[in-house]
């Protein structure tokens, strides 16, 4: 892999770069570094900046869509109409954890649930979220309901982020999960596209 074409990932939050990081080493990539982890506005604030850094080296920004509008929308927001062929731009719909219930069958089984359990157009969700927490409430196993579901206010469960990252990091298919969530069927292309291609400051 010495040769592996190095991408800095930019982030809102711990679960998106674990799925960040499986995504640019399935693409044939290797992460240089991580930005982020402090929200999607945050991200927003900063998007000026990556797009400097994206003329000379390989980024991958991933936000969550949420209750935005559309991803066309969002990233004419972010992103407007520059092409950087350094920058990765790409919305998971509606978030990251939509791309972990389109490989229904091996989070299914991870989460020792049913797979009626599991949504099956996790693209098309209100709230992708809430549906893998549902979906957990129904393991088998305590130590994961206890991870994953959350108590009192809180919105996720003390352990939701490395128990779901321990699934990106072993179980999860993106391949799989591709065929059920066109957007990260669409990412998938996006990326492996950024990986091969020769920036002008990198040697042949």
């Amino acid at each position: 892999m010495s040769g592996a074409s190095h991408v800095t990932v930019a982030i809102e939050g711990d679960l998106d770069e674990y799925v960040a990081t499986r995504l640019v080493a399935e693409a044939g990539g290797l992460v240089a570094r991580v930005h982020g982890r402090r929200g999607k506005s945050w991200l927003r604030q900063q998007i000026g900046g990556y797009k400097n850094a994206a003329r000379h080296a390989r980024w991958f920004v991933l936000v969550d869509l949420d209750r935005d509008h559309c991803p066309p929308a969002l990233r004419r927001d972010w992103v407007v109409e520059e092409q950087l062929d350094g920058l990765c731009f790409r919305v998971a719909v509606p978030s990251a954890e939509s791309w972990l219930l389109a490989d229904l069958e091996r989070l299914a089984t991870f989460l020792r649930v049913s797979r009626s359990r599991v949504p099956t157009d996790p693209d098309f969700l209100p709230d992708a979220k809430q549906a893998l927490i549902d979906a957990a409430r129904h393991s088998n196993i305590r130590s994961i309901r206890d991870a994953i579901v959350p108590r009192g206010s809180a919105r996720t469960g003390p352990l939701y982020n490395p128990m779901l990252g321990r699934f990106v990091e072993e179980q999860w298919d993106p391949v799989a999960a591709a065929t059920r969530s066109p957007s990260l069927a669409t990412c998938r292309i996006r990326l492996a596209e950024l990986v091969q291609r020769q920036l002008p400051d990198t040697p042949p």
